[in-house]
């Protein structure tokens, strides 16, 4: 047990013999103590600071890989390409806002190379650090053994349960990629992501046990969520375990040490981070002078105050039918305006998070029932017809790679593919 430095000089500790690697308590401290021990053995320091120094020069390997559905086709394609081509008219509506002369013009919210190109656009499942050939081929077998027919099957039969319905699940997986959400946040937002919505809502419960699959087989890599060290009064546990302490000399040196502390830090489980299923279509990462700097040091991505875009991208449309657009991009100064919409982007619960369509759910009915909102389409029916194993690393195509080069801009490089119906 590690015995936090404030405690060397709280009283409860005499002194630390480094030559004997034991802490030395006070006579009247051990005296009140059950155990009646004056000192107990510890690890020696030498070795304790070897470890944390280990623990923390010990580097993760790189992410080489990623598991994802691909979005772009080409009946998907000319619909992402129309509602790219809107994004852009409105943000430079947004920038004329300040005026009709180019110098009157307010600042782009990031720079124009932060919109990812099209042929880019997917649905990731999962990172990969795939750093020798074995490996890569490892992943690849895996994939071409996935019973992913089998996953699907199970899903569907779970959904009927669930909904206690015959569902007509005949159809493949199609979604419609809505709105417009931020990552981190929407006030000092790096990402901005479409979320899909599938109808039938098999998408993502499969997509998780896929995941879920490569998880267990050991390629991906799952990204635990930072929790803060949970305390409790070790007083309490060692009056609980008093009974115990005295019939098991054994543990003394423990329950001692344990109430020296006061305070000590619970071994958590690691919490790991929910699938997020979303379609990047900005990150400031990608941007030309896309970092912040300071000095000579990078402090980090450049950050957007997305909440007025985010507003209009939410409730887009005057009417149900997603044809009649709003024409003008609010612009709020009201502070209570943009707290309650960052207070949308980042107070969702865990299984929004998770789930984007059910957040795009609640945004469509709105605050009020009586007037919904109804989140921007980028593109509907798209097809999830192929499961894919790709590198990271966008690249830049030309006509010899893709005939559609010019439009889709970049792709990455697919090691390996299954198709899914």
């Amino acid at each position: 047990m590690l015995l936090l430095p404030r405690y060397r000089n709280s009283g409860y500790i005499k002194h630390i013999d480094l030559l004997t690697n034991r802490i030395v308590f006070p006579s009247s401290f051990s005296g009140r103590n059950p155990t009646r021990h004056s000192s107990i053995q510890i690890a020696p320091l030498t070795t304790m600071a070897a470890n944390n120094s280990q623990f923390k020069n010990e580097k993760k390997p790189p992410l080489t890989h990623f598991l994802c559905l691909p979005l772009v086709s080409e009946t998907s394609l000319p619909l992402l390409e129309n509602s790219i081509n809107k994004f852009k008219h409105d943000l430079l509506l947004a920038q004329k806002a300040g005026g009709d002369h180019p110098s009157e013009w307010l600042p782009p919210l990031f720079p124009d190379s932060a919109i990812r190109p099209l042929g880019t656009v997917h649905l990731t499942l999962g990172v990969m650090s795939l750093t020798s050939p074995t490996r890569v081929d490892e992943a690849v077998d895996f994939l071409k053994s996935l019973k992913v027919h089998e996953i699907l099957q199970e899903v569907q039969s779970e959904l009927k349960d669930q909904n206690n319905t015959a569902q007509d699940f005949n159809n493949p997986i199609s979604v419609s990629l809505e709105s417009l959400s931020p990552l981190p946040k929407a006030k000092v937002a790096t990402v901005l992501y479409a979320s899909p919505v599938d109808p039938t809502s098999r998408l993502y419960p499969f997509a998780v046990k896929i995941r879920q699959a490569f998880v267990d087989a050991g390629f991906i890599e799952q990204d635990v969520i930072k929790q803060r060290p949970k305390k409790h009064k070790a007083s309490n546990q060692a009056s609980n375990n008093e009974d115990t302490t005295n019939n098991n000399n054994n543990n003394n040196g423990t329950i001692l040490a344990a109430e020296v502390a006061e305070e000590s830090i619970i071994q958590q489980k690691p919490k790991y981070r929910p699938l997020l299923l979303h379609a990047t279509l900005v990150n400031t990462i990608y941007a030309r002078g896309g970092r912040i700097k300071r000095g000579h040091k990078r402090a980090g991505p450049l950050t957007f105050d997305a909440r007025d875009l985010l507003a209009w991208y939410r409730d887009y449309y005057t009417d149900g039918t997603c044809t009649q657009e709003k024409h003008q991009l609010p612009v709020d100064d009201d502070d209570a305006g943009h707290s309650q919409e960052d207070t949308d982007s980042t107070s969702r619960s865990s299984d929004e998070e998770a789930h984007p369509s059910k957040s795009v759910d609640k945004l469509q009915q709105g605050h009020d029932s009586d007037s919904p909102r109804r989140p921007f389409v980028w593109a509907s029916h798209v097809p999830i017809e192929k499961l894919c194993i790709c590198e990271m690393g966008a690249k830049t195509l030309t006509e010899e790679d893709n005939h559609l080069a010019a439009r889709l801009g970049q792709e990455y490089r697919v090691v390996a593919e299954r198709k899914l119906f």
